[in-house]
């Protein structure tokens, strides 16, 4: 059922089934509440343009989800020009994990897209620290000159 509903929601087709096979998927015989099964759902809400609900659930998902997943979830919400939701995440991220590459590196983005470049570029500074390869620095320093330029490094 689960890929489905992903299925419909890719393809933007039979949105209600879509939601109603992700509630399966969660409540159903052998249900599974983990972070893909509540994305899944909250992806659902979203196109059905239910917003609190979409973010109430990932609330939930994010209860259980990796700093990746964090991240990952606050690149979709930038690219769907949603700052403010990617800050609180991005902020809440941080909380949980503290200190981290992922963390600084999200704040980065987050700040970057609510046009907010020194706070970015302080992050990004700290990513550059934290990286954890070469290939990692030479595209975190590319951000930074960005920044310095007053751009936003998320488009």
């Amino acid at each position: 059922m689960l890929q489905a509903a992903q299925y419909c929601l890719i393809k933007n087709i039979t949105l209600e089934e879509a939601l109603s096979w992700s509630i399966q998927t969660i409540t159903g015989f052998q249900g599974q509440k983990g972070f893909i099964t509540l994305r899944n759902l909250a992806n659902a809400y979203d196109k059905l343009n239910r917003t609190q609900q979409a973010y109430s659930t990932m609330d939930k998902a994010l209860l259980i989800g990796t700093a990746n997943q964090y991240t990952a979830y606050d690149r979709q919400l930038i690219t769907q020009k949603r700052a403010d939701r990617a800050m609180e995440v991005f902020k809440a991220s941080e909380k949980r994990y503290g200190d981290m590459w992922g963390v600084s590196n999200g704040l980065m983005s987050g700040y970057s897209a609510k046009g907010d470049f020194k706070s970015a570029l302080k992050y990004a500074e700290k990513a550059l620290a934290q990286a954890p390869n070469d290939a990692t620095k030479k595209q975190i320093e590319g951000f930074i000159t960005k920044l310095k330029e007053g751009k936003d490094i998320n488009q």
